[in-house]
């Protein structure tokens, strides 16, 4: 398939984004987004329909690939993406994928080792959002309930200490300190699994 794609996920937007980048390989961007559509729908019995996606070339045949993927294929637009309302983002999976799993643990364990030291609040956030970032799930109110306590008081205790919970799941300290952060996914199409991987159980957990 030539060079890897990467792929760009925009949670905080409505519809969910899921931006596909290729250097000079269309095949590969329609590759890639075939897949991952093809693959939440059987991840989800079939519950996973896309609003629509989008493409910078034009494929050969769009109503062949709108047939496959049901759902409306645009081309000649500025970027390569899918995209999904809320609801269909947050589907859960038939299954679960335990070497998916693994990486994304040993991933977080390996950022976290790389955070300053830390203790008080900012250690217990930081330990509860080791354990939330493989499932995709790092809320404040997630994480305030993993501590026992309210949502509010976890923002006030961290305000003071000079810290936020930012909404992409990091810590982050006032006067430029560091975060945990979702950043771009690098899928390589022959089937290697990417380092640096946040979120991908929200894609496809079988590639």
């Amino acid at each position: 398939m030539g060079n890897p794609c990467t792929l760009e996920v925009h949670d905080e937007e409505d519809p969910v984004r899921v931006v596909v980048w290729a250097v000079n390989n269309c095949l590969a961007v329609e590759f890639t987004v075939s897949l991952v559509v093809l693959n939440l729908g059987k991840e989800t019995d079939g519950r996973f329909h896309p609003q629509c996606v989008t493409f910078t070339h034009s494929p050969d045949d769009v109503a062949e690939i709108e047939r496959i993927l049901a759902c409306v294929v645009r081309a000649e637009i500025a970027w390569s993406d899918l995209e999904m309302s809320r609801g269909a983002w947050h589907l859960p999976f038939r299954r679960s994928d335990p070497v998916l799993r693994r990486v994304l643990e040993q991933q977080a364990d390996e950022i976290i080792a790389r955070l300053p030291s830390a203790d008080g609040v900012a250690f217990d956030v930081r330990r509860a959002l080791a354990k939330r970032i493989a499932r995709g799930d790092t809320r404040i109110d997630s994480v305030a309930l993993d501590l026992a306590t309210r949502s509010r008081t976890l923002q006030r205790r961290l305000a003071a200490g000079g810290l936020s919970l930012s909404g992409s799941g990091g810590v982050d300290a006032e006067g430029g300190g560091r975060k945990i952060s979702h950043g771009s996914i690098a899928v390589d199409c022959r089937g290697s699994l990417p380092a640096g991987l946040l979120r991908t159980e929200r894609l496809a957990p079988s590639f």
